[in-house]
Order: structure tokens, then C-alpha cells, then sequence
């Protein structure tokens, strides 16, 4: 990700909106501000130069969350990264932000250096977050070393269970995974991605592609289907088209 050439912040604290704007000014970060969700998004809808949101959760109104859902939903806004800064710190609140789709969550009070280096980790995460789902150790090294070259964030699961283990903790811009697995299939994974965060898109690879041909995988919920062998340039493709 390239620095972002404005930064929305969403706060109905005027103190607090004060805070965050100057320490984006100290940092060379150009910022626009908003009290509310529905200023907010008429920012989004007229300037297309943001390219990061810090948001409050708690906020008269729609909230943050409806904000959240409203970005990544948003064919023209899903690509940009959301942090939350709020007071809200428990389990369900951090939960539910990062399913919705937030990068990152600050708990308040937040420290100048600690909303700086969450700002710069959220720029160095590269183009996007990609968990990698495949039962055979060389086809998970392979794509790995594969998508770190293209300066991509890569997450590794052995087995759909394991995936669904690190979906509950970490948000990712995109799923990649095979059919044939034990235990649960890459199939009853993807199903399980589009019921419970339908704005990931899932790329399907298979070696058994007169089992699982690319209209059924397709008319089943994926977003692209590629069958093995696959030449590399094919996949960063695929990839590139879904972020």
C-alpha cells in the first residue's frame, strides 16, 4: 500500500479529533475530518484522494460500525483500510469491527506513537492480507514464497478448520484454498467464508478439475477457480483482479 495521499478521521469529540489531526500534521499526513458518519460519506462520495479512515465507534447516529459495513460493501471504497479508535475495548466490539472488515483497532486513550505506528503498519501490510489453505506442505510453501515476492501478507492453514481459527482473528483481503482436503473441504470452507464474511473473495485451486470443474465451483459461491497445475504468473493475476 502507498502512503495515503489524505487520511478521514471520524470523530464527534472535538478535543479528540484535534488530537489525532495533529499528529497526522507533525507526520506529513494530509487529513479530512468528519463529527459524523453521514459527513463522513460525503467525503468519501466527492474526494477520491482518501486513502485511509481512522474512525470512532461510538457516535450519535449511525455508528462506526454502519460506517465499517458501508466502506467494505462499497464496490468504489472496500479497497481502503479502516482503523478503529475507540473506547470500546472489549471482545465482541473488536470482533465485530474486524469482521465487518477494519485493518486495525486502537483502544482509547491512544498514544501519538502507538496511532503513528499503527498508521505505518498499515502501510507496510503491503497490497493485501491473503490466507493461503492447503492440505500439502510444498503447494502452501510454493504459493507462500509466491505472494511474499509480490510484497503480499500471507497467512498459512493446514485445513479448513484451521483457516476458520484464524478468520476469527485476523481479517484478510482475500482466501485462496484447495478443494480436496481432510475434514472439512475447501468447498464447505468457502461456504463458511460467504455466511460469515461475504466481502472475502475466495479463489479456488484444484487437481481434480473433472470432479470439480469451474462452473460448478463458480455456481457454488466462488469468486475464481484455477486448476493444478497452474502457471504462477496465472494466480498473481487472479489475485491482483480480486484486490
Amino acid at each position: 500500500m502507498e502512503r495515503p495521499e489524505k487520511i478521514l478521521v471520524i470523530e464527534d469529540d472535538h478535543a479528540t479529533i484535534k488530537s489525532i489531526v495533529s499528529i497526522l500534521d507533525r507526520h506529513d499526513f494530509k487529513s479530512l475530518t468528519a463529527l459524523n458518519v453521514d459527513q463522513a460519506i460525503k467525503h468519501l462520495n466527492s474526494d477520491s484522494q482518501i486513502g485511509l479512515i481512522i474512525t470512532d465507534l461510538s457516535m450519535p447516529g449511525k455508528d462506526g460500525f454502519y460506517l465499517i459495513d458501508y466502506v467494505k460493501s462499497n464496490y468504489r471504497f472496500h479497497h481502503i483500510p479502516v482503523v478503529v479508535c475507540s473506547h470500546l475495548g472489549d471482545r465482541d466490539a473488536v470482533l465485530k469491527a474486524l469482521k465487518l472488515g477494519a485493518t486495525d483497532y486502537l483502544v482509547k486513550p491512544v498514544q501519538p506513537e502507538k496511532m503513528l505506528q499503527t498508521i505505518n503498519d498499515v502501510i507496510k501490510r503491503g497490497r493485501g492480507r491473503i490466507l493461503v489453505v492447503d492440505d500439502e506442505k510444498i503447494m502452501r510453501e510454493l504459493l507462500e514464497r509466491l505472494l511474499q515476492r509480490e510484497n503480499f501478507t500471507t497467512f498459512i492453514a493446514k485445513s479448513g478448520e484451521e483457516a476458520i481459527e484464524i478468520l476469527k482473528e485476523t481479517m484478510v483481503d482475500l482466501v485462496i484454498t484447495d478443494i480436496a482436503m481432510p475434514g472439512m473441504n475447501g468447498l464447505e470452507l468457502m461456504v463458511h467464508i460467504k455466511d460469515m464474511y461475504p466481502f472475502v473473495p475466495v479463489l479456488v485451486i484444484t487437481g481434480f478439475s473433472g470432479k470439480y470443474n469451474s462452473e460448478n465451483v463458480i455456481a457454488e459461491g466462488a469468486d475464481g477457480y484455477i486448476a493444478k497445475p497452474f502457471k504462477n504468473i496465472e494466480i498473481i493475476n487472479k489475485v491482483k483482479s480480486y484486490l
